[in-house]
């Protein structure tokens, strides 16, 4: 039996979810809350969103959406045009490529490959910033955003598992 149009819409809506939760957490990283060095230390919300929906939801997060929430990155940043939308498109085929090694195991397991994916995605756009550039660039302010973004992935997991379990099961 075919699903009534507002069973479809609720699906359609709901399954938007990570794109627009992706969205909005790469919004809110971007706006100038006067927080000292706030936008150097800024967490890759970008990076973890695409992390997680591509272990947990993959049907959810697929290229096409990363693409879109690394270009969103990109306009907002002022960086390099396209290198997010790379980053992110990136770590979703990696991540999604080894789904079965994350899907299941431990917190711990979850949250040491969330450090070596944001540890690539940060030395990857550090490097094409580099060259972009023409100069080698300060690694510190990268590292201390890895370094916040690998302290709060366990809040952002509790978000997104939340948002998953209260949202997305009828999927």
């Amino acid at each position: 039996m075919n699903p009534t149009p507002m069973v479809r819409v609720n699906q359609f809506l709901r399954g938007s979810v990570p794109i627009l939760l992706s969205l909005v957490l790469v919004l809110l990283g971007s706006l100038p809350f006067g927080l000292p060095y706030f936008s150097i230390l800024c967490p890759l919300f970008g990076v973890m969103s695409v992390y997680y929906w591509s272990i947990y939801r993959p049907d959810l997060m697929p290229l096409g959406a990363a693409f879109l929430i690394g270009f969103f990155v990109d306009v907002l940043s002022g960086g390099p045009m396209g290198l997010m939308a790379l980053v992110l498109v990136l770590v979703q085929a990696m991540v999604a490529s080894q789904r079965r090694a994350f899907l299941g195991k431990s917190f711990a397991v979850g949250w040491w490959g969330f450090g070596l994916v944001a540890t690539g995605a940060v030395l990857l756009s550090w490097l094409i910033s580099s060259v972009f550039f023409t100069q080698i660039l300060d690694p510190l302010p990268a590292i201390g955003q890895l370094t916040v973004s690998i302290a709060v992935y366990p809040l952002m997991l509790l978000l997104f598992g939340g948002i998953q379990r209260a949202l997305l099961p009828a999927i």
